[in-house]
């Protein structure tokens, strides 16, 4: 019997789909690795919609605009514990997958949110831009609130306080390392080596740490072709197994030939179809810990 199956091809069709659905505009210049790329980059940059615990900094407990912008605080807390979509409180490129990497974001793993209630919000699904900034670290379907800086404070996006604070409050978040040189940066240092896709070791707190994986010279994240390498090797995998037993996938067998395409995929399953005979069948992951 013969089997017809290109898994890859199909996992780069469902990319695609999903960049087209958001407005991204492919060209020629863009294969298979940079889709992807692109696509986790916007994900990440919206903030996955799950529901989220949330986690305090001390230093944003004593910070006096706490507990004067606590409505608005209390309004994104009990969105994100619902489950629901922070988009409106995002920055306006985070809905637009055109737009420049955030810097904050891609090195040091931080969102930054307005904080202006949802009763502000415009025709283009975003509350009015904010006086103050709330800092939040996602992570582990926690939300770990930072703290909140004014949005005149240029130096806001390089400030390694940031940093510190979540060092102090959740040293797991970050990568100690060991027997490398860390470094104190300035903010004008910081910008320069962002715009240059060079990672830096920073000294934080007497340690040596690097808040994220870091970037490579193409601008992505490390984090992303590892991702994609790992998706890869398991379609690899789920196809060779396929075609040495499709009975254990599909029954009955097709007479003559078969047309397999994955169909979906989360963090959790693959869903592959059987075209000729319609059948579906869920695969679970082989997830790496």
């Amino acid at each position: 019997m013969i089997v017809m199956m290109n898994l890859a091809s199909d996992f780069d069709e469902l990319v695609t789909g999903q960049l087209q659905k958001n407005g991204f505009v492919t060209s020629a210049a863009h294969n298979p690795y940079l889709r992807f790329a692109t696509l986790y980059a916007r994900t990440e940059r919206s903030v996955p919609q799950i529901k989220y615990s949330m986690l305090v900094s001390t230093e944003l407990q004593g910070n006096p605009q706490f507990q004067l912008l606590q409505p608005v605080i209390n309004e994104i807390a009990a969105t994100l514990a619902e489950g629901g979509a922070v988009l409106p409180y995002l920055s306006r490129m985070a809905s637009d997958p055109n737009s420049q990497r955030d810097g904050l974001l891609a090195y040091w793993g931080i969102h930054h949110l307005h904080l202006s209630s949802i009763s502000t919000i415009d025709a283009k699904g975003h509350v009015t831009r904010a006086d103050y900034l709330l800092f939040v670290r996602f992570e582990g379907g926690i939300a770990h609130f930072i703290d909140i800086l004014p949005h005149a404070n240029r130096n806001a996006f390089v400030d390694t306080a940031l940093i510190e604070i979540v060092d102090k409050n959740w040293p797991h978040l970050h990568m100690e390392l060991n027997r490398v040189t860390g470094h104190i940066l300035t903010e004008s240092e910081i910008s320069s080596l962002r715009k240059a896709n060079v990672n830096a070791a920073l000294l934080v707190n007497g340690r040596t740490v690097m808040p994220k994986m870091g970037i490579m010279a193409d601008g992505h994240s490390i984090e992303v072709i590892r991702l994609y390498d790992y998706i890869g090797y398991e379609l690899d995998n789920l196809e060779r197994n396929v075609r040495l037993w499709f009975h254990s996938y599909f029954m009955p067998q097709p007479p003559y030939a078969a047309y397999v395409k994955l169909v979906t995929l989360d963090d959790k399953s693959f869903t592959i179809r059987e075209q000729i005979s319609g059948q579906e069948k869920r695969v679970l992951r082989q997830l790496k810990h």
